[in-house]
């Protein structure tokens, strides 16, 4: 009888099924999204936003001042060179997905937003429910307080938005958003907290089942052995 027969896999095919995918998250993830799932969501959003954006500049720029035109482009160029330089390193190279990282993409999306949003008429833009996927994202691959912390960040760039750049004054909506931008970054943090724990739990486990099947091979091998001999 065979160990394949048995349900048991040698040593080595557990090692390299465990190798493969990019590094996980630092913070964990939740149990039903894999760090590859979270990355190619994450960067495919933000380059179907920014081409979007681009696009439509493109189609309306004889409509449009040419400085609208030329900072859409730096957004799209920025966001392209960002987004591969991330895949680089976490599909290609492989390098461990630090904190650091984290909070960097999710700040990223935050300052990429804010310059879609001042595009498309500031803080009356038709695109700043987008500040919401950002935080919900940030939420799934930050700990709580790094989601609260993302979602104190958009509101503050979404006030600055409102304060620096809309010339027809603060709507009273901004403080609508900004309590609805909070709200959602304490919600699906604490959802994606709970996940996340029940995760972890979830893997321990499977650990512990995936070392007692090594160790029910190595004593199968044995047996083998000693009826051979």
């Amino acid at each position: 009888m065979s160990l394949d027969t048995l349900g048991v896999r040698p040593e080595s095919q557990e090692r390299e099924e465990a190798e493969v995918g990019p590094p996980p998250w630092p913070f964990g993830v939740p149990r039903d999204l894999s760090t590859g799932d979270l990355l190619r969501w994450l960067y495919a959003g933000r380059l179907t936003l920014v081409a979007c954006v681009l696009g439509g500049a493109l189609w309306l720029w004889r409509n449009l001042h040419p400085g609208d035109t030329f900072f859409a482009t730096l957004i799209f160029l920025l966001a392209a060179l960002a987004t591969a330089g991330s895949y680089w390193w976490t599909h290609l190279a492989r390098r461990p997905v630090t904190p650091s990282f984290s909070y960097g993409q999710a700040a990223l999306d935050a300052a990429i937003v804010t310059g879609v949003v001042h595009l498309t008429g500031s803080v009356e833009s038709p695109l700043t429910p987008l500040y919401i996927l950002v935080i919900a994202s940030g939420s799934l691959i930050l700990p709580l307080s790094g989601g609260v912390l993302i979602g104190g960040l958009t509101s503050a760039l979404f006030v600055a938005e409102a304060v620096f750049f809309n010339h027809g004054g603060i709507p009273g909506t901004v403080a609508l958003q900004v309590a609805l931008f909070g709200t959602v970054a304490v919600t699906v943090g604490l959802v994606a907290d709970r996940l996340r724990k029940g995760g972890s739990q979830l893997g321990a486990l499977e650990s512990e089942l995936r070392q007692l099947r090594l160790d029910s091979g190595d004593i199968l091998n044995n047996i083998r052995s000693g009826i051979l001999t």
